[in-house]
């Protein structure tokens, strides 16, 4: 994913040439504490959380959910909402694609005035409307709601941000998102950072509070979580398409991790109104 300076400039230059096609929609209430730690490839989610509280894991940093404030997740970012014991969150979400845009979307979270959150929200309600017809027509019209809400939280996105990690971490993170299904290991990562793998560990053990191996492991159960929430492929080829080799391994790793194999992890979390085969 390539770095811009103004995101704002990046989303117009692509808005007006393009459209953005909505893949999931919801607005569910949550009632999970569990946290499922996942990622996806290939989209972009918008969430907001329109009552209750909850808690946001991003990249391993744990925030509590702020009103009033949209979160953007780019493809290949780890993260889960989960709410708190006790409570229920109302949760609204869509996952999109941006055809042939290689930015991140606009900033990480997005505060919105009260007076706008409404506007915001029912846009997203409308575009869950909209993509449950499943007609053609009906799919263009979401994609037209998403650019309007995009368009809004444009208005609102926070100015220059201090980058978060020094060049070589921003370096690996790349590297690693690019090719972690593909068998990779910190020695690989080392050679495409141009540095030793232990000056690697260490600074990535710095920046990010895990090892690359480990965020490696983290990102292959993600995006297979993600996988058999979101999906209906073999458990089989989730494991290879994951970087798993095999489904024995996979299932090692989640009884290891979620304490449950991954057919019994599929049948507890997919979801219910996905819009995709």
């Amino acid at each position: 994913m390539i770095h811009c300076g103004n995101p704002v400039a990046a989303l117009m230059d692509y808005l007006a040439n393009h459209h953005p096609v909505v893949v999931f929609s919801s607005c569910d209430i949550v009632q999970r504490n569990r946290d499922i730690e996942h990622l996806h490839k290939d989209l972009y989610q918008l969430s907001c959380v329109a009552g209750g509280e909850s808690v946001l894991n991003f990249q391993s940093i744990h925030q509590e959910i702020q009103p009033n404030t949209f979160y953007i997740i780019n493809p290949n970012e780890l993260h889960s909402f989960y709410s708190k014991p006790g409570q229920v969150a109302q949760v609204a979400t869509c996952r999109f694609q941006l055809p042939g845009y290689s930015h991140p979307l606009l900033r990480p979270r997005i505060a919105l005035p009260p007076e706008r959150i409404a506007e915001a929200l029912g846009l997203i309600y409308q575009m869950q409307a909209l993509r449950l017809k499943e007609t053609p027509q009906d799919a263009v019209r979401a994609g037209l709601r998403l650019a309007e809400l995009l368009l809004l939280l444009a208005e609102y996105c926070p100015g220059e941000e201090k980058e978060k990690y020094t060049s070589l971490v921003n370096t690996a993170l790349d590297f690693i998102n690019e090719h972690f299904r593909s068998g990779i290991g910190v020695d690989a990562v080392a050679t495409a950072c141009g540095v030793s793998g232990s000056h690697l560990s260490r600074t990535f053990r710095k920046e990010m509070g895990i090892t690359p191996q480990a965020f490696i492991h983290r990102l292959r159960l993600g995006y297979a979580q993600e996988r058999l929430f979101r999906t209906d492929m073999k458990i089989a080829d989730i494991a290879r398409e994951a970087g798993f080799e095999n489904s024995k391994n996979m299932n090692l790793a989640f009884k290891r991790t979620c304490k449950m194999s991954a057919s019994s992890f599929r049948a507890q979390y997919q979801e219910k109104n996905k819009l995709e085969k």
